[in-house]
C-alpha cells in the first residue's frame, strides 16, 4: 500500500486505476479517533488555531459523498496561520514505528483547488522544545478525489475517499537527530504551507503503529 500499483494489474485490468488504500496496523497506538471528545487519547485537549471550520462528524453527517463508516474531524483553513496541535504530554515513541493517520479531501468547496494534492507541514516536539518537521508530499501523497465509474458513463460521480498516510518515526530523526523520541510533547499540523494557504479535509483515526 505504499508504492504504486503494479504495472502488470493494471494492464491485466485494461485501463489506468487510481488506488486509494485504507490499512491498519494490528498494533497500533490511537492518539485520537475525533469522537467529540475534545481530549486526545493521551489526556491532551487539543487545540485547533487559526482554522475556519473544525467539526467533528460521523460518516454521513460529515459529508453527502463521505460514506465512510468512521468519525473524522472536518478541517477548513485559509493562509499559513492554521495550525492543529495534539498535546502528547511526554509520550514514549519508542515502541512505535510510525505515525498512521487516514484523510480524504472535501469537493464541495472551493478550498482545494480541482484535480491538485493537499500538502501540510507535521512536526514532533519532544520535551525539551525540540522539534522535527516535514512536508507531507515528503512522504505520501493526499490526492484529489478521482472521478468514479458508473453503469452511465455520462454521469461519473465522486466520493470523498480516506487513504492511509504512514510517515516511519525515522523521517523525523533524520530532519533532527537530538529529537527525543522518549518524551515527545506534541504532535502538530500546521497548514498553509507554500502553494497550499487553503484547503478542506477530513482527518481520521490518527494513531502510531508498528
Amino acid at each position: 500500500a505504499e508504492a504504486p500499483l503494479p504495472e502488470a494489474m493494471a494492464v491485466a485490468i485494461g485501463s489506468t486505476v487510481d488506488m486509494r488504500f485504507a490499512y491498519a496496523d494490528p498494533v497500533r497506538r490511537v492518539i485520537d479517533a475525533f469522537d467529540g471528545n475534545p481530549r486526545n487519547d493521551y489526556g491532551g485537549e487539543n487545540t485547533y488555531e487559526g482554522f475556519d471550520m473544525i467539526s467533528p462528524c460521523f460518516s454521513g453527517d460529515c459529508d453527502r459523498e463521505f460514506d465512510h463508516p468512521v468519525w473524522a474531524l472536518r478541517m477548513h483553513w485559509k493562509g499559513a496561520t492554521a495550525k492543529a496541535n495534539f498535546p502528547l504530554l511526554g509520550a514514549d515513541l519508542t515502541p512505535w514505528r510510525a505515525l498512521s493517520f487516514r484523510a480524504a479531501l472535501c469537493i464541495h468547496d472551493d478550498l482545494n483547488p480541482a484535480g491538485l494534492d493537499q500538502d501540510f507541514l507535521i512536526r514532533l516536539v519532544d520535551g525539551a522544545g525540540r522539534t522535527a518537521s516535514l512536508r507531507l508530499s515528503e512522504a505520501a501523497r493526499l490526492r484529489y478525489p478521482s472521478t468514479l465509474a458508473t453503469p452511465q458513463p455520462q454521469a461519473p460521480y465522486r466520493r470523498e475517499q480516506l487513504h492511509t498516510i504512514r510517515i516511519p518515526l525515522t523521517r523525523f530523526l533524520t530532519r533532527n537527530p537530538a529529537l527525543d523520541l522518549r518524551s515527545i510533547a506534541s504532535l502538530q499540523f500546521q497548514m498553509g504551507v507554500a502553494g497550499h494557504d487553503h484547503g478542506a479535509m477530513m482527518l481520521a483515526q490518527l494513531e502510531w503503529s508498528e
